[in-house]
């Protein structure tokens, strides 16, 4: 985004806040190292102390209300040092952008990834279905159930007056765009879809040299930090599954799953120990390989000699690591929910480019089907998976975008 305001607005003098602690330089180079863009040096970066104020495990409980506080904190810190006339969001906490709106900035615009409150959420404690944000505790009173519903109704009606500060919101996905407009009321006059920036052309082979069935490993391949609501315990199940399921087949005793993913904190490393200790007791060690922290070329790697790509969050926004492994040519099991549903696993020309599940069940059932598909069959999918990705979610289609927002949002 930083690289096209550049191009597109030439006057323009780019300020960039953050918490993190790092040079200029070395994000500028990351940018490069990673995707490929060349940014210029003149970015002022504006480092705001006080990270602790919007992360998480600051806020145990109320989470929601802390982090948004936190952000109000943080925006008047910014405003201290400066108060932009637009101001463009992209870490999702909008009150950031509600306190720049208040103190003088005539234009604020967001980028939304995932909204901070959703329908889902509160049909998920409606209907006592437990997860990493919704503890049994909770799932087995009514009491408790009936007060995080009213939290979430309340919160919901702050988000959605926070959404009224924003002038012009881009979202990253269909999935995203049908819960921003039902939250903040937007419509195609102010609010509009662009993927996000997944460059397929750095994965693929191209269309016609994707690697042959033969030549890839029947391994299993699941991309994805290690956090609870990325659902590695169920990927570890349906490892268990699968091999009971398809102990006939000539391949099974080199099956592989292969959890990949960084950590960023202890938090991560805590899940991920309790996922490994998860996996040693259900005897799968053997057949379970941990990759952590990948370098970008070791990530290619992967992508180009497993044959099946692995994704379990339910209610995924988006889904890069999904685009990513179309790209790079692995059949593609996806969670049958959020932007994999709406926006990525779904048919390019009439054809499937991938398939979808929701239960364990579901998972081993498509997965065995997989495997004993016909080698033709398979590469016709995963060519038409490759054209699918590189013709929606290219970099040209992300930049020409961007310029249409940043105009609208300009102007």
């Amino acid at each position: 985004m930083v690289a096209q305001i550049q191009k597109e607005v030439k006057n323009a003098k780019l300020q960039i806040f953050t918490c993190d602690k790092t040079t200029p330089a070395l994000i500028i180079k990351k940018a490069n190292d990673r995707f490929g863009i060349n940014l210029s040096l003149d970015i002022e970066f504006i480092v705001l102390e006080g990270k602790e104020w919007i992360l998480p495990q600051t806020w145990k409980h109320f989470t929601l209300f802390g982090q948004s506080f936190g952000s109000i904190v943080l925006g008047f810190r910014a405003s201290r040092f400066s108060i932009p006339d637009i101001l463009i969001d992209t870490t999702g906490f909008v009150f950031f952008g509600v306190v720049m709106k208040l103190m003088g900035s005539s234009r604020v615009g967001a980028y939304v990834h995932y909204p901070t409150i959703s329908i889902d959420m509160i049909t998920r404690v409606k209907t006592g279905q437990p997860m990493y944000n919704n503890a049994k505790l909770i799932t087995h009173s009514k009491l408790l159930t009936t007060l995080k519903i009213l939290y979430y109704k309340i919160f919901a009606t702050w988000y959605r007056f926070g959404g009224l500060f924003v002038d012009f919101t881009a979202v990253n996905s269909r999935w995203t765009n049908a819960h921003i407009r039902s939250l903040w009321g937007k419509n195609d006059e102010n609010s509009m879809i662009i993927y996000p920036p997944c460059s397929p052309h750095n994965f693929s082979p191209g269309s016609g040299q994707v690697m042959a069935v033969t030549d890839r490993q029947p391994a299993i391949l699941s991309i994805s930090q290690f956090r609870p609501e990325k659902e590695h315990k169920k990927q570890v199940d349906i490892m268990e599954k699968l091999l009971q399921n398809l102990s006939d087949h000539s391949k099974s005793q080199r099956f592989k799953l292969i959890l990949a993913g960084s950590i960023r904190s202890d938090e991560d490393l805590k899940y991920l120990e309790s996922i490994q200790k998860y996996t040693t007791k259900k005897g799968l060690s053997d057949v379970v390989d941990f990759k952590i922290n990948l370098d970008f070329k070791d990530l290619k790697q992967l992508y180009s000699k497993s044959l099946i790509g692995l994704h379990t969050m339910n209610q995924e926004h988006f889904g890069i690591g999904i685009v990513e492994m179309m790209a790079a040519g692995l059949v593609m099991v996806a969670h049958r929910s959020g932007g994999p549903e709406s926006d990525i696993v779904v048919d390019f020309e009439d054809k499937p480019v991938g398939f979808l599940a929701a239960t364990t069940d579901e998972y081993v059932d498509v997965i065995s089907r997989v495997f004993r598909m016909e080698d033709k069959e398979l590469t016709m999918l995963r060519e038409n998976a490759i054209r699918s990705v590189l013709q929606r979610f290219s970099d040209k289609s992300f930049y020409d975008n961007i310029a249409i927002f940043i105009e609208r949002l300009v102007l």
